[in-house]
């Protein structure tokens, strides 16, 4: 673990089958291809986790269901329940990288490097995601595409964007409302 970049994922919930998978629901909306085998970790918190060896994982809906080392039947998944589940960065891939759920936090500035807020949640559309961008106590939306994402740079931790007038909803009207 030290040196290791992890994420937690979601909540192991529920056994699924009899050969030991177990459901894990996700915390965000986005739906990540794990490269398996790898090294993972479920606990009740992130300080009190243990290690596991996932070793399959299939994508389902709005969740994934998890084969672990060692855990060949229901009664050895039903162990792991209610814990979250930790898992490396680099076993994580996202097929919308603007949906990552460690965008959350990342600043957000325009291209002229005026700060807009941070980043304070993703969501799913039927259209494509969209970013929460939380500043000052308000919050505004941003469609994650590439029409209003310049560019992420990820070691600033920081979204460079192209908003238009009005999304914000900053805007006022100077004529007074005639």
């Amino acid at each position: 673990m030290a040196g290791e970049s992890r994420v937690r994922i979601g909540v192991l919930n529920r056994t699924y089958g009899l050969a030991g998978g177990i459901r894990c629901t996700l915390d965000a909306d986005a739906i990540p291809a794990v490269n398996v085998p790898c090294d993972a970790w479920s606990g009740y918190s992130e300080k009190f986790t243990e290690p596991l060896q996932l070793i399959k994982c299939e994508r389902r809906n709005d969740a994934m269901i998890c084969y672990f080392a060692g855990c060949t039947t229901r009664e050895d998944a039903a162990k792991l329940l209610d814990r979250a589940l930790y898992l490396p960065m680099a076993a994580l891939d996202y097929d919308q990288p603007y949906a990552h759920p460690l965008l959350v936090g990342y600043d957000v500035r325009s291209e002229s490097g005026e700060e807009l807020g941070n980043i304070g949640g993703i969501f799913k559309t039927p259209a494509h995601y969209i970013w929460v961008v939380e500043s000052d106590g308000n919050e505004w939306m941003l469609p994650a595409v590439d029409q209003f994402i310049v560019e992420v740079r990820h070691d600033d931790r920081v979204a460079i964007v192209r908003p238009i007038p009005g999304m914000k909803g900053e805007e006022t009207d100077d004529d007074g409302g005639n």
